[in-house]
């Protein structure tokens, strides 16, 4: 759907200011913090071409280490992008002047959001196309290093102020649904078509609409349920991985954090936690009866962590310093449905005025 939604792809490329200015500041960071260093050649690991022309034990210039601090933390897209637009010379400059391009002053914007004001203003142009509106808009601004393209960009994305910024309503959601089962499966999504027909729907006098990204962003955020099947090659990396590490490893924390970015970049970690305690796949954790030892245990947690402000705090009971063999939320289950006095009291309590009144008696 990315591939073939050239609107969507618009939405994305304006998102990718945030990312090029943080870029440039980190390889500035860390050309400032290298600076200030003492680099000696001491390893002969690196045996690449700028390296072996350096003599060992010599000082290493300082453009070599922010050459290749850039090269291992910039893409091979962003490479090609900035030979392609840029130039060879003078490449830090042409970056800087490259990502602010990208930046829209509010000048700039408060003009483009007059001028489509002032184009709705006209009634004959009330019912006319959205994308109608703004080419016209566009192609009449005279904007200083801005192309009629970067314009209608700047004006599809986020500059028109009939953009609705604020949180989809139930009713909102549900049309999107709607939508994307009237269309497709959503597996093929043209989120340009879902949002002029939620815009359509909703917002006939074209005075206010949803963008493409937004409507996919509220539904891979929040809408969509189906989420990424596990496959059997990754339950079997998965619990030997865990296995290998032994019982001392905990899968939470710093733990979950480091098997997720070397595991399952892609997935998100609360699910990759997940994964572990509902199918059974960590053999660290044991799924036995709880032994009295071990309900007394956590009934004394419970009362120690309670007694400064008389809540029980049960995410500081069930913590893996406790309980190293028991997953955190079966530690959360067994108290509220077995332990809990609070939990006994009320069933007791219910069923025995549930008999009084069978009986006739008072409650």
């Amino acid at each position: 759907a990315l591939n073939s939604n050239l609107a969507l792809q618009s939405e994305l490329r304006s998102r990718l200011v945030d990312v090029r200015k943080m870029q440039s500041r980190n390889r500035h960071d860390a050309t400032a913090v290298l600076s200030s260093l003492s680099l000696v050649w001491g390893s002969d690991s690196d045996t690449s071409t700028a390296v072996t022309s350096v003599e060992k034990g010599a000082e290493i210039p300082l453009e070599f280490w922010t050459k290749k601090f850039a090269a291992s933390n910039s893409s091979k897209d962003d490479t090609i992008h900035e030979h392609e637009c840029m130039g060879s010379n003078n490449e830090s400059n042409n970056e800087d002047m490259h990502c602010s391009n990208l930046i829209w002053k509010e000048e700039e914007v408060k003009q483009l959001q007059n001028s489509v004001n002032e184009a709705r203003k006209d009634t004959s142009k009330q019912t006319s196309d959205i994308n109608e509106i703004l080419d016209e808009v566009a192609s009449k601004c005279k904007i200083p290093s801005r192309s009629t393209r970067e314009c209608h960009a700047a004006l599809f994305t986020f500059a028109d102020p009939a953009i609705v910024t604020s949180k989809f309503t139930k009713t909102e959601s549900s049309l999107i649904l709607d939508i994307i089962n009237e269309l497709c499966d959503g597996t093929d999504v043209d989120w340009l078509e879902i949002a002029t027909k939620l815009n359509e729907k909703l917002y006939p006098s074209r005075q206010h609409r949803r963008t493409p990204w937004q409507c996919f962003k509220h539904y891979q955020s929040t809408l969509k349920k189906t989420a990424l099947p596990w496959s059997s090659d990754e339950d079997e990396l998965f619990i030997k991985y865990l296995a290998a590490h032994g019982p001392q490893f905990l899968l939470q924390g710093d733990g979950l954090a480091q098997t997720n970015g070397k595991l399952f970049a892609y997935r998100n970690p609360n699910k990759v936690s997940i994964r572990t305690y509902t199918t059974l796949l960590n053999p660290n954790y044991v799924h036995d009866w709880w032994t009295k030892d071990e309900e007394r245990k956590l009934a004394l947690l419970m009362r120690a962590y309670s007694e400064s402000d008389g809540t029980l705090p049960l995410k500081y009971a069930s913590q893996a310093a406790h309980f190293p063999r028991r997953a955190q939320a079966l530690v959360s289950v067994k108290w509220s449905r077995s332990i809990c006095p609070e939990m006994q009291q009320k069933k007791c309590g219910d069923k025995l005025r549930h008999d009084e009144t069978e009986k006739g008696g008072a409650c």
